[in-house]
């Protein structure tokens, strides 16, 4: 299934994005090679006709295998039960639901936009067994394209129980869906296109929002995190509750050193405009 859009940038033109910049990534999930020493696989599926589980890899230029993918879902429908953190930390997003588990495959179709793959996280969701998004400095940069929404959805959390103790990227209300973060509660903005969207806490200063390198909101001042929960969670607002997202998510990585006051970001950004075709 086509979404839409006419990417063509080739892979093998780009370093891996985690190989190309400097901090210390504390986790990263996408549908092509991060780090060229990276040896695991990007996703593990479920096929709905009997229920069978594969783990599929990269081809020669770090993309997605998605030859390996058609053959091992054939006709009908693909879900992600594990998302492999690929920095190396083990930070594993995974789903053992078959009723929430993220969809790859339609009907025996890839789902793509920009002729890049996707994964729809329309009301699923994953969950890691440790809490690693959490207080401290973060610097978070995701590929999205959302759907239009009308309350708060949850794009990743560290949160067990309340909505402002501990760190989160949201997205939330109307047609074109807000952008927020409660990195110190810090502002939102709004656009339903793709995008590549970064939000950055500096624990000891401020934090601020960025879409497609512009910054939108901050700096904020940072508040108190009290509940840092014991999970993260991918397409919710807090662990344990119901997944809400509505958005196709290519790719998410979180950095626990602070990127966007040099030119990491700028090189971050840069790299995944250029393989998403992103348009600034």
């Amino acid at each position: 299934m086509i979404l839409t859009g006419t990417g063509t940038v080739q892979s093998e033109f780009l370093p891996p994005l985690v190989d190309a910049v400097s901090g210390t990534i504390s986790a990263c999930f996408s549908l092509r090679k991060l780090r060229a020493a990276y040896s695991g696989s990007a996703i593990r599926v479920r096929r709905s006709s009997d229920n069978t589980q594969s783990d599929i890899g990269f081809d020669s230029f770090g993309d997605l295998d998605t030859s390996a993918l058609t053959s091992f879902v054939g006709a009908g429908n693909g879900r992600i039960t594990v998302w492999y953190d690929q920095s190396g930390n083990g930070r594993n997003l995974q789903n053992a639901v078959t009723t929430t588990q993220p969809v790859i495959v339609d009907s025996g179709s890839i789902l793509t936009y920009n002729n890049r793959p996707t994964i729809s996280f329309n009301n699923y969701g994953l969950v890691g067994t440790s809490q690693w998004f959490a207080a401290g400095d973060l610097y978070a940069s995701c590929v999205l394209k959302s759907n239009a929404i009308s309350t708060s959805r949850g794009l990743l959390s560290s949160r067990n129980t309340g909505f402002d103790n501990s760190p989160a990227m949201t997205l939330a209300n109307g047609n074109a869906p807000s952008i927020a973060s409660s990195f110190g509660g810090c502002g939102a903005f709004s656009d339903a296109n793709q995008m590549i969207f970064s939000a950055q806490l500096d624990a000891a200063v401020s934090s601020y929002l960025w879409k497609n390198s512009v910054l939108q909101s901050g700096p904020c001042a940072n508040g108190t995190y009290t509940n840092l929960g014991t999970n993260t969670v991918m397409g919710a607002p807090r662990f344990g509750e119901a997944y809400n997202l509505n958005a196709y998510v290519f790719e998410l990585c979180v950095w626990s050193t602070l990127q966007a006051d040099n030119t990491q970001s700028t090189i971050i950004e840069a790299n995944q405009a250029k393989y998403y075709s992103v348009q600034f």
